[in-house]
């Protein structure tokens, strides 16, 4: 667990971090590589989430950088949230490096907006991709009750398309 000291530095250094990715997108100056898909996908968890997972990685001025977007979604609250992780250089092995290259306090606002970014500068990639296109819709995972709710029905209109 962090110190508050701590957490506010992290909260600190994501932020100029998020900043600044976001501008230099925004400008055209990066582009980043999707690495792996999950596409939207029911999940039964005791609640009914809807949820979809992009890794991505890209290189700036020498240096590697790797984010995972998670795009989860209650279906029953009608409400989301999106976590973004991103691990600049190699994973890291120790509590420390962690702590200076694995970054995870975005503020939520501009986490929305980078996923919201990625998904339209990749969505050719991601519509075309294996996991997109092997990922079937799994009716019996869920009770008959749940194939009624819109999203379940948007996620079948989906995949059967």
């Amino acid at each position: 667990m962090l110190d508050p000291k701590e957490q506010e530095q992290m909260e600190w250094e994501a932020e100029v971090l998020i900043t600044q990715l976001l501008e230099l997108m925004l400008d055209g100056a990066i582009t980043w590589e999707c690495i792996s898909y999950s596409p939207p996908m029911l999940v039964e968890a005791g609640e009914l989430f809807m949820s979809q997972t992009l890794t991505i990685q890209m290189e700036y001025e020498g240096d590697s950088y790797r984010a995972v977007i998670t795009d989860t979604m209650d279906v029953a609250a009608g409400e989301g949230s999106v976590d973004l992780d991103i691990i600049i250089g190699e994973e890291p092995e120790t509590r420390e490096e962690s702590l200076e290259r694995h970054l995870t306090f975005f503020p939520e606002d501009k986490a929305c907006l980078f996923a919201s970014l990625m998904y339209v500068q990749l969505k050719d990639a991601l519509f075309n991709s294996p996991s997109w296109s092997e990922i079937k819709f799994a009716y019996q995972r869920f009770e008959p009750e749940v194939m009624t709710y819109p999203l379940a029905l948007l996620g079948k209109d989906l995949y059967e398309h």
